[in-house]
């Protein structure tokens, strides 16, 4: 799905926190060649820098029950103008809609 869309010619992103979020995944998975495997995971994903107007904008953003890494990667998503999300939570894809994103990912319902 992410590599037809790169693909075809549009920005696929995803703020600086899933940088961090990938790389603790693949710790946990006990990954071998942890900097090769976050390499490939992120490969031609720009990276949104996660700047203080960012983080104080994802205060607000969303219903007060999305998560706060959620809030996050919405805000980021805002800020470059983006017009489809990637996610497969139910929540974040509820409060991605509201925001008039295309959710991709989640099973709505």
């Amino acid at each position: 799905m992410l590599r037809d869309t790169n693909a075809a010619g549009d920005v696929v992103a995803a703020s600086e926190l899933a940088w961090l979020e990938i790389w603790r995944t693949l710790r946990r998975a006990s990954v071998d060649d942890l900097e090769s495997a976050a390499v490939a995971a992120l490969r031609g994903i720009a990276e949104i820098p996660l700047t203080t107007d960012i983080l104080v904008r994802a205060r607000r953003i969303g219903p007060a029950v999305l998560r706060s890494p959620d809030a996050i990667h919405l805000t980021s998503a805002v800020a470059i103008g983006a017009t489809t999300v990637v996610t497969y939570d139910d929540l974040m894809a509820r409060a991605a809609t509201d925001l008039g994103f295309e959710v991709i990912g989640a099973a709505q319902g």
